[in-house]
C-alpha cells in the first residue's frame, strides 16, 4: 500500500512533462519567440555563440524596439540578464535550434515539482502525491 502514492506521483509528474513535451512539439513549429524576455536570450546565446559577449548587446538596433531587458549605459547597451542561461543553452541550441532554448527550462520545471512533492512527503502531507504535478501544471 505504501508504493501506490509514489506510483501516483510519478504517472502525474509523467502527465506533466507529457503536456510540457507537447507544448514544446507545439511552439517548435513556429519560428519566433514567444516572449520579449525569450528574444532577449535568444539574443545572448547567439551572442554568445557568435563571439561576442555575454553581457553587452553587439547590435541592439536588432532587437525589440522597446528596449525589453536593456540597459543603456554611457559605456554601451547592455543585458539585464545573467549569462548563466546562455552559457547552458549554447549545447541544447546548436543542437536543435530555437526549441533548444526551451530544455533548460523544462528539465528545471521537472525538477521543480519532483522538489515539491518530495518536499510535501517529507513534512508528511496527506496530499503529497498530488503536489508535484499540481505545481507542473500551474506554470
Amino acid at each position: 500500500m505504501t508504493r501506490r502514492p509514489a506510483l501516483v506521483a510519478a504517472l502525474g509528474l509523467a502527465l506533466v512533462a507529457a503536456l510540457w513535451a507537447l507544448r514544446v512539439a507545439v511552439l517548435a513549429g513556429y519560428p519566433a519567440v514567444v516572449s520579449p524576455d525569450c528574444g532577449i536570450r535568444l539574443a545572448m546565446v547567439q551572442s554568445y555563440m557568435s563571439g561576442g559577449s555575454l553581457v553587452r548587446v553587439d547590435r541592439p538596433s536588432q532587437l525589440h524596439p522597446l528596449r525589453f531587458g536593456l540597459a543603456e549605459l554611457p559605456s554601451g547597451t547592455w543585458y539585464f540578464y545573467p549569462p548563466l542561461f546562455p552559457l547552458l543553452s549554447a549545447f541544447p541550441y546548436r543542437v536543435a535550434g530555437l526549441p533548444g532554448l526551451l530544455v533548460l527550462p523544462f528539465v528545471a520545471g521537472l525538477l521543480a515539482c519532483g522538489l515539491t512533492a518530495a518536499a510535501g512527503r517529507r513534512l508528511g502531507l496527506g496530499s503529497w502525491p498530488a503536489l508535484g504535478p499540481i505545481t507542473g501544471l500551474a506554470t
